[in-house]
């Protein structure tokens, strides 16, 4: 099973606790010859990734050492119990890992790139105040995670205007150097690979893969949307007759330049770090 399979367990999805942990860890039907663990995957133990152990461990809220039960994923005990009700989780960045700690955490764990805080990984509703989730999360016996922060990339006064001055005037410096061909065209290729088109055929240079016909790229930059949005539009529009598009020079020009002028306007120089506090979080209420 690769890192980035779906997982699948034996068991059902629910949050546990401490003692659901101990149930699990003490049931022998769970158990298998030569090896210490409960195996909760529906994978035979020779390829389960997916174990519940006993241990005798720190715990980060009193910094005594107490029983434990931990649920490891891979080689990392991304799931913690203690004995007196504290909850510790692990997070690395991939999609079965937010799985398993949505399946057996007390939070939902996602990501979102459009999210405008810094941690793109939050916990709680997609639709209102959500949290960051950062490299995981500690909830004491009470159900709360203490001291929750946020930082948030904000425009610092007048940066604006400057940004919007600097954008008109990098294009209108460089379009007609670009269409007069005093560059290397590869030089403002998005993607340097060929792009393999229907029956075999290639296409090379000049943003082969920046689709113009039908895609609503050229909508985009008439309205002067966000970078964001026209690189979106871009990989999601496909062909299955031709592969992707053949895009005007032109518009492989306009694209180039945001590209990088997006670059040189998304500097940290231009934003301020602003501290959003959301104290204490009761994960019972999400």
């Amino acid at each position: 099973m690769s890192f980035a399979a779906k997982p699948s367990f034996r068991i059902s999805e629910r949050t546990l606790t401490y003692q659901t942990a101990k149930s699990l860890f003490d049931d022998k039907g769970l158990w298998h010859r030569n090896h210490a663990g409960a195996n909760i995957s529906d994978r035979r133990p020779g390829d389960s990734q997916y174990w519940i152990f006993h241990d005798v461990s720190t715990n980060p809220i009193t910094n005594e050492r107490m029983s434990c039960y931990y649920l490891r994923m891979y080689r990392t005990n991304i799931h913690t119990w203690w004995e007196d009700g504290t909850y510790r989780s692990i997070y690395w960045d991939s999609s079965a890992t937010r799985d398993v700690l949505s399946a057996f955490g007390p939070v939902r764990v996602w990501r979102d790139s459009r999210v405008k805080f810094d941690c793109k990984v939050r916990f709680g509703p997609w639709s209102s105040t959500h949290y960051p989730y950062g490299d995981g999360i500690v909830v004491t016996p009470e159900g709360f995670v203490r001291d929750v922060k946020d930082y948030q990339p904000v425009l610092r006064p007048g940066a604006r205007t400057e940004r919007t001055k600097i954008r008109n005037e990098f294009r209108k410096r460089t379009i007609g150097r670009i269409m007069l061909e005093e560059f290397n065209p590869d030089f403002f290729a998005r993607y340097r690979k060929d792009v393999t088109k229907g029956f075999g055929r290639h296409e090379t240079g000049w943003m082969a893969q920046v689709p113009v016909h039908g895609s609503g790229v050229a909508t985009a930059f008439n309205n002067q949307a966000e970078h964001a949005e026209v690189l979106e539009r871009i990989t999601k529009c496909w062909s299955w007759e031709t592969g992707p598009c053949r895009p005007t020079k032109e518009a492989a020009v306009i694209t180039a330049i945001d590209l990088m002028a997006a670059q040189v306007l998304n500097h940290t120089d231009w934003y301020d770090r602003q501290v959003v506090v959301h104290g204490d979080i009761n994960v019972k209420e999400l």
